[in-house]
């Protein structure tokens, strides 16, 4: 009897190890797309194990992501210029932005085609901005709090939106 209460205790060990192991072997799986406004990193093609969003993202040309899509604390990823798939939910975390979908020049027509489509939920807890425009969102949409204040002044991913050159 002692002998199998041993043999268990080991085994319940090795158990213990395997899965302690797996646990950050699984999370580093996911992509991670980081860069800045200068050098932005680049979504392009088909990711199947999710994104996380580390600093300025854009979307390069046709993505597909499988799985969750994490914009993370102070992050952005803009997909405004190629079809966005991401079939799983999309979280917009504290001061994240997303701009999603064909963005218009004034007066100009948007550019035909281009589809932001989310097959789970796009949820968003204080971001500094979410933007969606020609969207398919299938699942729920659910903003809680965020923005940037009371003042109409550019702050974040948005001062290189809409700089001094750009509203001349």
């Amino acid at each position: 009897m002692r002998r199998l209460s041993i043999a268990l205790a080991a085994l319940g060990v090795v158990a213990s190890l395997v899965l302690v192991g797996a646990g950050p072997a699984s999370a580093s799986s996911r992509f991670v797309c980081s860069g800045d406004p200068a050098n932005p990193g680049v979504l392009a093609g088909t990711y199947p194990t999710g994104v996380d969003v580390r600093g300025f993202c854009v979307v390069g040309g046709p993505t597909t992501v499988d799985g969750k899509v994490v914009v993370t604390k102070g992050s952005a990823l803009v997909a405004t210029d190629a079809d966005f798939t991401a079939n799983g939910n999309v979280q917009v975390r504290s001061g994240g932005t997303l701009v999603g979908g064909p963005v218009e020049e004034e007066g100009a027509e948007p550019a035909p085609g281009i589809l932001f489509h989310v097959t789970g939920n796009l949820d968003s807890t204080h971001p500094l901005g979410v933007v969606i425009h020609e969207a398919a969102i299938d699942g729920n949409v659910t903003e809680t709090g965020g923005g940037g204040g009371f003042t109409c002044d550019p702050i974040g991913i948005f001062v290189v939106f809409f700089n001094d050159a750009s509203t001349a």
